[in-house]
């Protein structure tokens, strides 16, 4: 028994020990364990996806985003994006081919337009020439577009062709490109518009442009995304977001900390500080704009010029502008801006003169001086305007109560003709002293003749401007023009303004238009 034991045991250590000697080599590629692998894990990050999304900071909502409706500024600014126009202007307000990619005149009288081939509206239908008809006439209608289109007989107008619009004026009129620029002339498609009411096609556009709508939150933002057939190549970004933020100090600050990518109209003061922020890219330009008081006349106490003549020689401008507008741009000496063809410093120059502006209101019947109110939107610098104005008319005895409204408000208040005095910016868009006639015709629109002054000899001077073809002519009667209504005074210009805008350091190809409406079908990121 013990011999069995024995023979056992060394029976199973030989065993053991051949087991030993004959174990394999490792393999050459280990099993899966959770052990860190061989190759280390990269000490960097990988790239983040590039940047597709552009968000804009602008002072206020759009009033709505019809092609042909209101051409208040926020509104321009957002439908511009998605709607264009027969013609364009570059920056350097050059006109350029839009949807008609070239024209010619048959007479002084006659353009014929090539329009694009195979431009399709968002909602996927081809534009025509019967389109472009349709569009000018309800633009016209509609009267946001001013007298711009007034000139056009479009009874002998219309598609000639699928791809051929022919116009004929009522007469030769030297800056008919120019006013078919205007943006509430915007191209609309005739049957979506014959589909919808006015109410449904203020908020849902239907243009030609590189953009198309994706949403609109009510009072914080609208978001666009890039229309996929648009009929051009651009290097734009997919997305853009307009962000409303009313006021200018937080639009400043929201560049600053990257919250946006772009804010329009960074105010003066936050400009030059901006211009030493090296995080930050700050655009400034001349631009066609004016800054302006205007009067209601049909406001009884408004309708007599020494009443407006005298506001204006109580109002001393330099310290309202060097205080509010930091230096930035230049005082208003005329109602149209410098940078504006035709433009004429040969007009009556208005100064600081207390006593002549209480004689003046006792000539108009107010010895005991007069109450009025200042009435302006939620516009930081017209804010300010307004309350030094309110001191400075004070001192010879026009009481004026300030009143602040929404923007949105204010322009339903001046299209009723509620206000009395009242701060406004305006710009000459198309770049033409023709800007004129739109501000002071008597049968221009509140968009354009905001405060509803009438003239009839000014009517004949305006109307003269627009017949005359002969550019040097022309320049005079502007002139006559100019000289006119700054007797008159339906408005008393106060700047004469620039475009400031905030880009972030990564924005590339953006460019700042004297019009104030930036187009950003070619704006990205580095």
């Amino acid at each position: 028994m013990k011999k069995i034991s024995l023979l056992l045991v060394l029976v199973l250590l030989f065993v053991s020990l051949m087991s030993g000697c004959s174990q394999p080599a490792a393999p050459t590629t280990a099993a899966p364990t959770t052990a860190a692998p061989t190759t280390a894990a990269p000490t960097t990050a990988p790239p983040a996806p590039a940047k597709d999304k552009l968000v804009i900071a602008m002072g206020a909502a759009p009033s709505e985003l019809d092609g042909n409706g209101k051409n208040d500024s926020p509104s321009l600014q957002v439908r511009l994006q998605m709607y264009e126009t027969l013609v364009a202007l570059d920056e350097s307000m050059n006109i350029i081919p839009a949807i008609a990619e070239s024209w010619e005149y048959k007479d002084e009288s006659t353009l014929v337009f090539k329009i694009r081939e195979g431009v399709k509206f968002h909602d996927g239908t081809e534009l025509k020439a019967s389109d472009v008809a349709f569009s000018l006439i309800r633009g016209d209608q509609m009267g946001y577009v001013g007298n711009n289109l007034k000139v056009i007989d479009f009874e002998k107008s219309g598609a000639t062709g699928d791809y051929e619009y022919t116009m004929v004026l009522k007469f030769p009129f030297a800056p008919v490109l120019s006013a078919l620029t205007v943006g509430a002339a915007a191209m609309v498609s005739e049957a979506y518009v014959g589909d919808h009411d006015l109410d449904f096609l203020a908020r849902n556009p239907n243009g030609t442009g590189p953009y198309m709508l994706k949403e609109w939150f009510e009072g914080d933002r609208i978001e666009l995304v890039k229309f996929d057939d648009y009929w051009e190549e651009t290097k734009g970004v997919k997305e853009l977001v307009f962000r409303f933020i009313p006021e200018a100090a937080n639009r400043a600050i929201e560049i600053e900390v990257g919250g946006v990518d772009i804010a329009y109209e960074i105010s003066p003061n936050d400009t030059l500080r901006l211009q030493g922020d090296p995080k930050v890219q700050v655009a400034v330009g001349n631009n066609l704009s004016t800054v302006y008081i205007g009067f209601n006349y049909t406001k009884e106490n408004l309708q007599d010029k020494r009443v407006r003549q005298a506001v204006s020689w109580a109002l001393d401008l330099d310290p309202i502008v060097e205080a509010v507008y930091f230096g930035l741009g230049s005082q208003g000496k005329n109602l149209i801006a410098p940078s504006v063809w035709g433009y004429s410093e040969n007009v009556p120059q208005y100064g600081y003169d207390p006593e002549k502006a209480k004689q003046l209101l006792a000539d108009a019947g107010y010895p005991n001086g007069m109450t009025t109110k200042i009435w302006t939107s939620n516009n930081q610098q017209r804010m300010d305007i307004a309350e030094i104005m309110q001191n400075q008319l004070a001192a010879v005895g026009i009481t004026a109560e300030v009143e602040v409204i929404e923007w949105g408000n204010f322009l339903v208040a001046l299209q009723n003709k509620e206000l009395d005095i009242y701060l406004l910016g305006i710009s000459a868009s198309t770049g033409d002293g023709d800007a004129l006639y739109n501000q002071f015709h008597s049968t221009s629109p509140f968009s354009g003749n905001t405060g509803y002054y009438q003239n009839a000899e000014l009517d004949a001077l305006l109307e003269q401007s627009r017949l005359e073809t002969d550019p040097v002519e022309r320049a005079k009667v502007l002139e006559k023009v100019q000289q006119f209504v700054m007797e008159e005074l339906p408005w008393i210009p106060v700047w004469h303004g620039v475009n400031s805008t905030g880009l972030g350091l990564d924005v590339e190809g953006f460019v700042n238009s004297p019009s104030g409406t930036h187009i950003l079908k070619n704006v990205h990121f580095k």
